[in-house]
């Protein structure tokens, strides 16, 4: 972090804390008329900050006119937010997670949080979070943390209604990979043939259990290089559903792998799919600022800063 002026504030590289924090020390203890402090409070405080910062070696500081106060960082430790929406689109919470605490501000609940396991959410007593909501499993789903990568990670627990995140970008398809749109599932099984055609084959798993739509399809790279599903006459399959898209999706062969695209994806034109794709967490997948999720009825917003 560089050295930003705003406002006839600098704030200093943090890299070089420790030496501004000796300096600064030396100049309270030699040169105390020099610096723009009058009042005996205001001193043991300053004092007081300084030990605190060289301690934790997180301070960080600015200078204004004459005088030399300290920031303090929001958070020694990595945060992440969701914020929880029903059915309605109305926030019914906003949890706080760092590497010790999960902290629900809105209905005022402070968990410690143990990184060496999982914190369950479920509409059941046992949950270490319970999300009040009918459409919610008893343990819908868990959250990790990777001392490693410093990063939150999101996994299903399989046993309801699921819990996915919105694709914004592209994915290669996985094995037994489970992918949301609109009314239906699409369940993939990927074949590697002796001759090193690679063939995908898709079992549609319809939401309506009712439903007779439930089909299987195959595709491989010798015969298509790009295909591509939705409501539009010109796609390679036709899902006949209002809901879903002109081009709910596109399937790109590059790379010796499959790689799905929401909405249309050509060398000419890109668009995405009004209701998007949905991937299902049965991996952990990781939370990334902006990220969102559906699970239940309910919706979650990812961020890394309030």
């Amino acid at each position: 972090m560089g050295c930003i002026e705003k406002n006839n504030f600098c704030i200093i590289n943090e890299k070089k804390h420790l030496e501004n924090i000796e300096i600064i020390a030396k100049d309270i203890n030699e040169n105390k008329t020099e610096i723009n402090i009058t009042e005996t409070n205001e001193r043991k405080e300053l004092l007081q900050n300084i030990e605190k910062y060289n301690k934790e070696r997180m301070a960080r500081y600015y200078k204004y006119n004459t005088g030399l106060s300290i920031i303090e960082p929001k958070n020694n430790n990595n945060l992440i937010i969701l914020k929880l929406y029903n059915k309605s689109n109305l926030l019914v919470d906003e949890i706080e997670i760092d590497e010790n605490w999960v902290n629900s501000k809105l209905k005022n609940i402070k968990l410690p949080f143990n990184k060496n396991k999982n914190i369950s959410f479920g509409k059941n007593n046992s949950s270490d979070y319970i999300i009040e909501d009918n459409s919610i499993s008893p343990i819908q789903f868990y959250i990790n943390y990777n001392e490693n990568k410093k990063q939150y990670y999101i996994m299903d627990n399989l046993s309801g209604t699921g819990t996915f995140v919105k694709l914004n970008k592209e994915i290669k398809i996985e094995q037994d990979m489970i992918i949301s749109f609109c009314v239906d599932y699409m369940y993939f099984n990927i074949i590697i043939l002796k001759s090193g055609i690679n063939k995908i084959n898709i079992k549609f798993l319809n939401k309506n259990k009712n439903s007779e739509k439930n089909s299987e399809i195959s595709f491989d790279n010798k015969e298509y290089k790009s295909f591509t599903i939705g409501r539009s006459n010109q796609c390679n399959y036709i899902y006949d559903e209002d809901s879903v898209s002109k081009i709910q999706c596109t399937f790109i062969f590059e790379n010796d792998n499959w790689y799905i695209y929401d909405g249309l994806y050509s060398p000419n034109e890109k668009k995405i799919s009004t209701n998007g794709l949905w991937l299902l967490t049965k991996n952990n997948i990781c939370l990334n600022n902006n990220m969102i999720l559906k699970t239940g009825d309910m919706k979650i917003i990812v961020s890394e800063d309030n």
